[in-house]
């Protein structure tokens, strides 16, 4: 075969070597195949189905009641139009969707998320099938929109057939494996954000790993050994299998909490004035930040700014103690703190002097526990007018 298949609605389904037949087996049973006359396995033929010129099927999965059949430029919808307990009849079946410009780089990738959607690696980025169902076939509306030029740079080095990604539903990522670059992204689909253009992304980062390792993932959800549903394997180190565990930003049960990087950087943002002073006809003197933050360790935390698309224009760096305002509005109810706990918010203020038309903010620090930037305010000055 085709080294590409799945199983789904009670049948095997796979591509035959010319990676255009697709081959499915009888109900119930993976061992028929015969495709003569009144046997219920067969064939699907999608030479004269793809639709902006020819293809290869390199994905086959299933998506509520739907069969999905990728190529690397097509993505094509096939039902029954039936909603039978058995599932997709094969001899029933049609097209009733072809989306054209997208598909899918490798059956490794394809990842369901529950009923909800599917995720999978394609030549523009990672896509999302019910995004793409839904907006109208944009494969540009990409929910790693924002990395989308760095992993399409590192997808091109790779072997399509060997990048592999893995839902983890009891972390809530999912994972795309890259093994030539050594690198494994991971998609926080916990927490989705809507940024300004009005297009939802996922919180992204990346694991970076040797590059000869091979940096493949896969989970089981059927693991007995294991107290909770679902373990992430990943190949890290030729010849050896390690699992995910124990890398959280808090302190849980038997895991202290694995120290991370906190980078936070603002867009470029102008400074506004008043009526009487408009801004635009002004330098902005930058005078002082001032940030209400909430932690629970002591830590070095760093506030950064640049001025007109400069670089590190000033910086301040405030250490802040692992005690603070410990109750409701600094005061103590009945001689106890309300809502005390071991997490604090503290002011800090940083004298930093600057000027300029146009400012970008930046804080960070390295977090073991809890950290939130509650707040930042900004003293300006009106200069000289320009």
């Amino acid at each position: 075969t085709g080294g590409i298949g799945c199983t789904a609605f009670g049948r095997v389904w796979t591509v035959q070597s010319d990676m255009q037949t697709i081959q499915y087996s009888a109900l119930l049973d993976e061992t028929a195949w015969a495709t003569t006359a009144g046997a219920d396995s067969g064939v699907v033929d999608m030479h004269t189905v793809w639709s902006a010129g020819t293809d290869q099927v390199t994905a086959i999965f299933a998506f509520n009641s739907s069969l999905i059949i990728c190529g690397t430029r097509h993505i094509v919808c096939y039902t029954d139009g039936r909603g039978s307990l058995l599932g997709i009849d094969p001899t029933q079946m049609y097209v009733y969707d072809i989306l054209v410009g997208t598909g899918c780089l490798s059956q490794f990738s394809v990842q369901a998320i529950a009923q909800t959607d599917v995720l999978f690696c394609s030549t523009v980025g990672l896509q999302s099938l019910q995004r793409l169902t839904t907006n109208d076939n944009n494969p540009l509306l990409s929910p790693a929109k924002y990395n989308r030029t760095q992993l399409l740079d590192q997808v091109a080095n790779e072997v399509p057939i060997n990048i592999s990604g893995t839902y983890d539903a009891l972390q809530g990522f999912y994972l795309l494996a890259l093994p030539v670059s050594g690198v494994t992204w991971c998609f926080d689909l916990r927490r989705p954000f809507q940024d300004p253009d009005g297009d939802v992304c996922y919180r992204t980062t990346y694991w970076a790993m040797s590059a000869s390792s091979l940096a493949s993932a896969f989970t089981d959800a059927n693991d007995p050994t294991k107290t909770f549903a679902v373990t992430t394997y990943i190949a890290r180190t030729p010849g050896q299998i390690a699992y995910y565990a124990g890398f959280v930003d808090e302190a849980s049960g038997a895991f202290p909490g694995t120290p991370y990087s906190y980078n936070w950087q603002s867009p470029w943002l102008v400074i506004a004035g008043t009526a009487m002073q408009p801004a635009t006809t002004r330098i902005k003197l930058l005078k002082r930040a001032e940030a209400i933050i909430v932690t629970s360790n002591t830590q070095t935390v760093n506030v950064a700014f640049s001025s007109d698309f400069g670089i590190n224009t000033g910086t301040a760096q405030q250490v802040l103690g692992g005690t603070g305002i410990q109750s409701q509005y600094g005061l103590g109810q009945y001689g106890v703190a309300q809502y005390c706990g071991g997490i604090t918010s503290q002011r800090i203020l940083c004298d930093l002097r600057g000027r300029g038309q146009f400012y970008q903010f930046s804080v960070n620090t390295v977090v073991n526990g809890t950290f939130a930037v509650a707040e930042l305010h900004l003293a300006f000055k009106l200069g000289r007018i320009i």
